[in-house]
């Protein structure tokens, strides 16, 4: 079902080299993801989370003068990190928790943990809690796992 690509390249050590790379697309590199070991994603989940806590710990950021682009980065970057935060946290658990769906738990873990990265940001000199953000955070993990959800379906549809 995989095509593969040729690599050639010459090793100054062993002479010249073949490799056969399988082509994989998008949604068969997400099933591969889907079916990652369960520690490497806690690894990755963790790793990622702890990002967040250090770039929300730096005192002061200031991107730029204008205060409405730095506004609008400020809330992209909430947008963009606790939506990956939310997907890594769908491919680390199982599918089903206490009879709840994983997509609301992974979101519901998203927004406590961007409603504790806010308070955490409360004891930061320079930083301050906004309530918008939590919910950009939110709002974030929402629009990713709905489009994760959407890919995977439609993969499982065609591939049915």
């Amino acid at each position: 079902k995989n095509s593969y690509c040729c690599r050639y390249w010459f090793d100054p050590m062993f002479g010249s080299r073949i490799l056969w790379i399988p082509q994989i697309s998008l949604p068969n590199s997400l099933m591969y993801t889907l079916h990652m070991k369960k520690p490497f994603l806690w690894f990755l989940t963790f790793s990622w989370a702890y990002l967040i806590f250090y770039l929300t710990s730096i005192p002061s950021p200031k991107v730029t003068d204008n205060e409405i682009i730095g506004y609008l980065l400020s809330g992209g970057e909430h947008f963009f990190f606790f939506g990956i935060q939310a997907v890594l946290l769908f491919l680390s658990l199982p599918k089903k928790i206490l009879n709840l769906s994983v997509t609301f738990v992974a979101v519901t873990l998203t927004s406590l943990f961007g409603l504790w990265d806010e308070l955490h940001q409360l004891r930061i000199v320079g930083r301050t809690a906004d309530p918008i953000d939590w919910v950009l955070d939110t709002f974030g993990a929402i629009l990713f796992l709905v489009i994760l959800n959407k890919v995977i379906t439609k993969y499982k549809v065609l591939n049915s």
